[in-house]
Formats: structure tokens, sequence, C-alpha cells
């Protein structure tokens, strides 16, 4: 197991025997068989062994593994792409609650993408990539493939933000990605909730453990979340706003 940013998750008591039973019965079971993960998992190993480079250029905290702005795809898939039991989770939240407009900030390589877009025919996914060439690279290799309900946006989070370029569209389902700083990821948090969300939303943190700063992150999310449902799930946090679950937090057994 990774040790995380903060190891405070290794040492808490786990919940999940209190959280509603549509968690244990069917969002956290890992069961993949029945949702589409075999064509994503094809789209990983395909990258996975694509040894062709790409200049990236980071527009967050950079990657812990990779100090280069030359990088493999290949590497750039092994060490920041979705997992499997994480791809699953998405696509089953976006069936179980029907959602239909999903807001992605980070795109990389598409793996996360897929999930989402694949989760169901009727769910449309807007996606933002500050890295030109990443974003190229992937929208290329979506166009080939026929996914047809992602869109696909090259920008900068702030930029994007700041000029309300999103506005007046309302997303059901976020995930915030692409920038590791913590400053970045309340800024984008806040902005969400007060201008993008609809009024039932579920809004993902990923890398919640990536660093103590972004721990901290977390931590400023759930103390200003006071009428939400939260759960840890070791690398991600999930905001569920609007939902008629009890205003709690809660630390989850997710990793294996």
């Amino acid at each position: 197991m990774k040790i995380p940013g903060n190891i405070s998750y290794l040492l808490k008591t786990k919940e999940n025997y209190k959280l509603p039973d549509i968690f244990n019965d069917y969002l956290l079971d890992q069961n993949f068989s029945l949702y589409s993960s075999a064509m994503v998992e094809e789209y990983r190993n395909i990258l996975s062994k694509d040894t062709n480079s790409i200049s990236i250029k980071d527009y967050g905290a950079g990657s812990k593994t990779i100090k280069t702005s030359e990088r493999k795809i290949s590497d750039i898939a092994k060490t920041s792409a979705t997992r499997v039991q994480y791809g699953s989770l998405y696509q089953k939240i976006i069936d179980n609650y029907n959602l239909t407009s999903v807001l992605e900030l980070g795109t990389s390589l598409g793996i996360g993408t897929m999930y989402f877009a694949l989760a169901s025919p009727e769910v449309k996914i807007t996606t933002i990539e500050g890295c030109n060439n990443i974003y190229g690279f992937t929208k290329e290799r979506f166009d080939s493939l026929g996914i047809s309900n992602v869109k696909f946006i090259n920008g900068i989070f702030d930029d994007l933000f700041d000029d309300a370029v999103l506005e007046p569209n309302k997303y059901d389902m976020f995930f915030i990605d692409g920038n590791h700083k913590s400053e970045s990821v309340l800024k984008y948090y806040k902005y969400i909730v007060s201008n993008l969300a609809k009024e039932q939303a579920i809004i993902i943190i990923d890398d919640i453990n990536w660093s103590s700063d972004m721990y901290n992150a977390w931590k400023q999310i759930k103390k200003g979340s006071e009428n939400c449902f939260l759960i840890d799930l070791f690398r991600v946090g999930i905001v569920f706003k609007g939902f008629n679950y009890p205003s709690k937090k809660f630390v989850i057994n997710f990793i294996k």
C-alpha cells in the first residue's frame, strides 16, 4: 500500500457499516463485471505499451515520479491514470443516481474520462485539459474510437473559471484533478458549489492523500461542508450535496 501524504487514514477506524445500504450493497462492492471496464482497460493497455514521448506543460504541482517535461505515454498511463476499482465506482455512481452531466478538471490520457463516458449513453462529459499536447493526443484517440459524448476543452482552470466560460451550465457530477495545490483545489471546489453545481451534485476530489497539502485541502472541504454527506476512500474524497443522506463524514475501507 502506498503511504499517504497524511497517514491518519491508516490509523482511523473504518466505518463502512454505518453507511446507507446502497453503498455496501452496490457502490463499494468492487464488482467490475457488469460495467464497461473491459474497453477502458484495453485502452489503458494500449497506452501502457506506447513508448512515444510527449512534451508536457504542468500547471499544477507536477508529477512526483516523472520530473522531465518529455514523458513517455506509457509512463503517464502507469503512474497517473484512474484505477479500475475507482473507475467502476464512478460508473456505478452515474448509473445509480441517473447523472447526466459530468465536469472533469484534468483529462490527462482520458482513462477516467472514458469510464465516465461509457457509464451511460445519456451522460454528457465536459473535460478540461491545460496541456495542449495532452489535449490533442487524447481528443484524437477518443475521436478515433467514436466516443461522441465527450466535449474536450483546452484551457487553464483558473482562466475558465475567472472568465465564467462554463456558466450558465449546471452539472450533477464533478471530478477535480489536474492541480495538486490546496489553494487551487479549494478555489475550484468553492466555485463549483457556488456557480456550477445542480441542487443535487456529487463532487469527487482526487488524490486527497497525494501530499499533506492535498490532505489539508480535503480537511478544509470537510470543515466547510456541514450539510453534506462525505466519504474518504483513501485516494479520493467524495461529497454528496443535496441528497437525503445524514450530514456526516466517514472514513471508508476501499483499498485492498
